[in-house]
């Protein structure tokens, strides 16, 4: 049986030392591993000892010197049972499946980030994400 006591203390400690690193410079559209934690409920989480995940770049919100976040989508590889309007299939660059996790778009820091993925998405499926995060996710009525 998995002890979540023992996953959030150790996201505990993995989020002390993202804390102490550099911000990174990102760009949109582009896809980074990202550490985004063990998290709670329905909430998607990392995966391995750094709670890393995929994450696409929607937007950047940046103020110098004070706030440095993006707006991301996570993504899995674990394309079964993932259909209806809160995902988005695509194959990247390196013609792998993956599956954009539209209802778990967030703001990230990019403190969060640990490296560029290997691949890279389709500027028309880019495209398609956005219209769904805003017509079906941010403003369905």
């Amino acid at each position: 049986m998995i002890n979540y006591n023992d996953k959030f203390d150790k996201w505990n400690n993995e989020k002390k030392k993202l804390q102490t690193k550099e911000n990174k410079i990102i760009s949109i559209g582009k896809i980074y591993w990202v550490s985004i934690g063990q998290n709670v409920g329905s909430e998607v989480y990392g995966k391995h000892n750094d709670f890393k995940r995929p994450v696409l770049v929607l937007n950047k919100i940046y103020i110098k010197d004070y706030v440095n976040l993006f707006v991301g989508i996570p993504l899995t590889s674990k394309i079964e049972n993932k259909t209806g309007f809160l995902y988005h299939h695509f194959t990247d660059s390196k013609n792998r499946k993956q599956v954009a996790l539209l209802s778990q778009v967030r703001t990230f820091d990019t403190k969060r980030i640990i490296s560029f993925y290997n691949g890279k998405i389709k500027k028309e499926d880019l495209e398609i994400i956005r219209e769904k995060i805003t017509n079906k996710i941010i403003s369905p009525h």
